[in-house]
C-alpha cells in the first residue's frame, strides 16, 4: 500500500528486550542520501535471491553462507503492518533454496534474478535509516536499476511500534509537522523527502517486485544487455 504524508518523531522511550518486530517503507528516491547526518553510515553490499514477500534470501557483503529470513508473524500498526521474522544461515548457494511454496512458473523464473542492493545505513536502538540501490539482474544481464531511501522502526511489539508511529503525527496533505522534536526522521536519519511517496514493506518483497520486473523488462528486451554480472558467491 503506498501512502503520500508528512513525519515527524518525537525521540522514542526504551526498547523492549527480545525479539524485534520490524515495520518498513520505502520510497523512490534518485537523489543520495543526506550527507549531515550525525552518526556512523555503514556501507554493504548484500546479494538477494528473490523468494517470496515472506522468506527473504541474501548473501550478506555478498559472500559467506546464505541468510535466510522467514516471517513468522504480522500485525497490523495502525500505518500498515509490521513484521516479526527468523532468521538462520544456510548453505554457501541457493541451490538447495526451498521455493515449493511459489507457483512453478514464480520459482523457476526468480531462480534466473539476483538482485544487488548497495546500503548506506544509519542505525540507532529503534530502527534505521537507509539509502539503497538496488540492481537486479536477469541471467546475469542488468536488467533494473533504481534507487530508494528506507526507515524501519524495529521494536520489541507490535504495540510499542504502533506507538511509535502514532507519534510521528502522519497526515495526508503533504506538509511537515514543525512542532515537536525532529529526532527520528529528520534528526538521526536524515529526514524523509516531504514528496515521497511510501511504501509499507520489507525488504523480501521490494527483492520480489523488482525481481518480477526485471524479468518483465527482459522478455522485452531480448538477449540485449546491460551493465556487469552480479558478484558471484565465492
Amino acid at each position: 500500500r503506498v501512502y503520500r504524508i508528512a513525519l515527524t518523531m518525537a525521540p522514542l522511550g526504551a526498547v523492549s528486550p527480545g525479539p524485534k518486530w520490524e515495520w518498513r517503507c520505502f520510497w523512490r528516491d534518485e537523489r543520495a542520501a543526506p550527507a549531515d547526518v550525525a552518526a556512523e553510515v555503514e556501507e554493504r553490499t548484500d546479494v538477494y535471491f528473490p523468494a517470496s514477500p515472506g522468506l527473504g534470501v541474501k548473501l550478506r557483503h555478498g559472500r559467506g553462507p546464505l541468510e535466510v529470513k522467514t516471517r513468522t508473524a504480522t500485525a497490523p500498526v495502525g500505518w500498515g503492518t509490521a513484521e516479526r521474522w527468523h532468521k538462520t544461515l544456510g548453505a554457501t548457494s541457493d541451490r538447495g533454496l526451498d521455493r515449493a511454496a511459489l507457483p512453478d512458473d514464480d520459482a523457476a523464473a526468480f531462480a534466473r534474478v539476483r538482485v544487488v542492493c548497495h546500503k548506506r545505513r544509519v542505525t540507532s536502538a529503534w530502527g534505521e535509516r537507509a539509502d539503497v540501490a538496488a540492481d537486479a539482474f536477469v541471467d546475469g544481464r542488468l536488467r533494473l536499476r533504481e534507487r530508494y531511501g528506507s526507515v524501519s522502526v524495529e521494536l520489541g511489539s507490535p504495540e510499542a511500534i504502533a506507538a511509535a508511529l502514532r507519534r510521528s503525527r502522519v497526515s495526508d496533505d503533504n506538509r511537515r509537522d514543525s512542532s515537536g522534536d525532529d529526532v527520528f526522521f529528520a534528526g538521526v536519519f536524515g529526514g524523509v523527502p516531504t514528496d515521497a511517496e511510501l511504501t509499507v514493506m520489507g525488504y523480501p518483497e521490494l527483492v520480489v517486485d523488482l525481481a518480477r520486473r526485471a524479468l518483465a523488462a527482459s522478455d522485452n528486451a531480448g538477449s540485449d544487455s546491460t551493465g556487469s554480472p552480479p558478484p558471484s558467491p565465492p
